[in-house]
């Protein structure tokens, strides 16, 4: 986890909170209502389930979980340093396995700087 995510979940209290993204501001055009993980539950997405095992060797970060029922999880990316994009990476299963994680089919930027999801966080 990138001490920079990390300071600004903390800073403005986002661990749990809900946030929900319309069509019109998503840059996927999809919406999304998504809830931002812990940093245990981060390691936990990234180590133990799809696609996060796949997505972290191209830097890829978990950083919140869908709550309307997609299972796509959203993620930050490392090589893009400090207020880079808030990415959705879809889970089909074509997409998922090491050796066929296919990144041009598989993940849609949500956010050009992941800092705008405080204009739709939810306490």
């Amino acid at each position: 986890m990138p001490s920079y995510w990390k300071l600004f979940v903390d800073s403005h209290c986002l661990i749990d909170s809900y946030i929900e993204i319309p069509e019109e501001s998503n840059l996927s055009k999809l919406g999304c209502s998504l809830q931002i993980y812990s940093e245990s539950k981060a390691a936990d997405e990234a180590d133990n389930f799809y696609p996060g095992i796949a997505a972290k060797k191209h830097g890829f970060v978990p950083v919140a979980c869908c709550l309307i029922a997609s299972g796509d999880p959203y993620f930050i990316n490392s090589n893009d340093g400090e207020f880079g994009s808030l990415y959705r990476i879809y889970h089909d299963g074509e997409m998922i396995d090491d050796e066929n994680f296919n990144l041009d089919d598989a993940v849609v930027v949500v956010l050009k700087d992941y800092r705008d999801i405080l204009n739709f966080t939810k306490k």
